[in-house]
């Protein structure tokens, strides 16, 4: 009789063990969330906002149910890869792909705008750990997508209110990558590098996407908010945990393009390509940070000024050539962005 009951006991406590560990795991939302991204390459800027609608919004994939995912493109040109326009009473959303999640904490996706991956590639795996192998992870750089094999180098968890959510930090195997391994510091904004926030996605590379750079195309992760609550709101450049949140919210695409005012649109930046000094022509009156951003979205200068005039100029820059991201920012908005080249 005792050794039956602590047989119950044990298998009881296990069942609460293994539905415990499955009630912990947050899938990626599916409703109600919106990532937005920032990226450039060698001839535009883009913002780019996904989105999963507030209610469901599922469709049916070679008999499988999925998650759509749209996007709301801020950026010149539009690309001519966009279909299926979504508007109810908000901007137009253009399908992008479909996600599934499942129960042992992976995610697949088939991307809508691929004509050579037609089914689902494996897009997280939060079931690894330390050491773990995972093979054939679905990434894009320069809109193009890859399988790519990552090793799990390290888990972590963050605390994200009630939520402990479990973290793997990236490294691909093979140094056959498409991008620039050997310039790419590790687990930094937008490189070969991943990390992975279960329920959040790839954090810093690109959200619910793995964006990665390559070459003079960068990737920069802004902000993420689901259900009403903002989880990443991009403050700090040098240390990417100091933007883990969670705080009522939701994420807004930066102001400078569709939402610039009338007073900041005839801004002009010259000359460009810019060699040691900068012109500012037609700035109002005000205060300002100034600040460029490499490819990496790393902070190379930046610099306070108090604008008395319509015109200000920038002497002895003393940066190393290449392209950056210029911002004009004032009261913590960037209302001004372009890209630059420094010879």
């Amino acid at each position: 009789m005792k050794t039956s009951f602590i047989k119950t006991f044990l298998l009881l406590a296990a069942l609460w063990v293994i539905e415990g560990y499955s009630q912990q795991y947050v899938p990626i939302s599916e409703s109600n969330a919106s990532w937005i991204v920032y990226s450039i390459d060698s001839h535009h800027i883009h913002y780019n906002q996904f989105i999963v609608l507030p209610t469901a919004d599922d469709t049916i994939i070679n008999g499988t149910q999925y998650t759509k995912l749209y996007l709301n493109y801020l950026g010149w040109p539009r690309p001519n890869n966009l279909s299926e326009e979504y508007s109810k009473d908000g901007p137009f959303l253009f399908y992008w792909g479909a996600f599934r999640n499942t129960n042992d904490g992976k995610v697949y996706y088939i991307p809508g705008d691929d004509f050579y991956f037609t089914t689902e590639q494996l897009l997280f795996d939060f079931s690894k750990n330390e050491g773990d192998t995972i093979y054939d992870v679905l990434i894009e750089i320069s809109n193009v997508h890859y399988l790519i094999d990552y090793r799990v180098d390290s888990v972590r968890y963050k605390q994200f209110g009630p939520h402990s959510l479990k973290c793997l930090y990236l490294k691909p195997l093979s140094e056959d990558f498409p991008c620039d391994l050997e310039n790419s510091p590790q687990y930094f904004d937008g490189t070969c590098y991943l990390t992975w926030i279960e329920g959040l996605g790839s954090i810093r590379n690109g959200g619910i996407i793995n964006m990665v750079n390559s070459g003079f195309d960068g990737i920069s992760f802004l902000c993420l908010n689901k259900n009403d609550t903002i989880y990443y709101d991009r403050q700090s450049y040098d240390n990417w945990e100091e933007n883990l949140t969670y705080e009522p919210g939701i994420c807004f695409l930066p102001v400078g393009l569709d939402e610039m005012s009338d007073l900041y649109k005839h801004i002009n930046v010259s000359p460009n390509p810019i060699h040691n000094s900068l012109q500012i022509d037609n700035l109002p009156q005000d205060s300002y940070e100034l600040a460029f951003y490499n490819t990496l979205g790393i902070k190379t200068y930046n610099m306070k000024v108090e604008s008395n005039s319509n015109t200000l100029i920038l002497n002895g820059l003393n940066m190393k050539p290449g392209i950056y991201i210029f911002e004009i920012i004032s009261n913590n908005k960037r209302f001004f962005t372009q890209k630059v080249i420094i010879q």
